[in-house]
């Protein structure tokens, strides 16, 4: 009896012991950058091709983007919680990549940070650009280092690949 005592005992103080001797300082969490093939075999995004596939572009908006393109190159900058279940996320990012794709801009074009949240700490290389984070999706549509068009949720009276479009006029 005195030994199932001192097991449940100790089974109950063990946890108190190792839990004091953990650091409690807070955790800080950096935007990571990452890819759409890498996501695609992250646990939980089994949703992000399917949502890119299903995605009906304009053609005729396509065909200007690719157009447009060929002179006036711009890059994209996407701040995302992939995970999250939001319509910005779970609409605006697949289909921004949809698009990207139907144009025929390269992957390479496209910078992806994950983050838990808009409050995550942004890499020193996306400060000096100037780029800031307030909500999830932002998409930041550059040239030549210069904020031409932010996304930060579904356009309301247009489509993703109309803002792009605009974006390389």
């Amino acid at each position: 009896m005195k030994s199932k005592i001192f097991t449940i005992v100790l089974l109950f103080c063990i946890p108190f012991i190792v839990g004091s001797c953990s650091n409690n300082e807070p955790t800080e969490f950096v935007a990571k950058l990452t890819t759409v093939s890498e996501l695609n075999t992250s646990a939980g995004f089994a949703w992000l091709e399917p949502e890119i596939s299903i995605y009906q572009v304009d053609t005729t908006t396509i065909k200007a983007i690719k157009t447009s393109w060929e002179s006036n190159k711009r890059d994209f900058t996407l701040f995302v919680n992939p995970s999250c279940s939001c319509v910005g996320t779970k609409k605006l990012f697949p289909h921004l990549v949809r698009v990207l794709r139907e144009a025929g801009i390269p992957e390479s074009y496209l910078k992806i940070y994950s983050m838990r949240s808009a409050t995550d700490k942004l890499p020193e290389d996306v400060k000096t650009k100037g780029l800031t984070v307030t909500y999830l999706p932002t998409i930041y549509i550059r040239n030549n280092d210069v904020t031409v068009k932010v996304i930060t949720e579904n356009p309301v009276n247009s489509t993703v690949e109309q803002e792009i479009l605009l974006s390389l006029q």
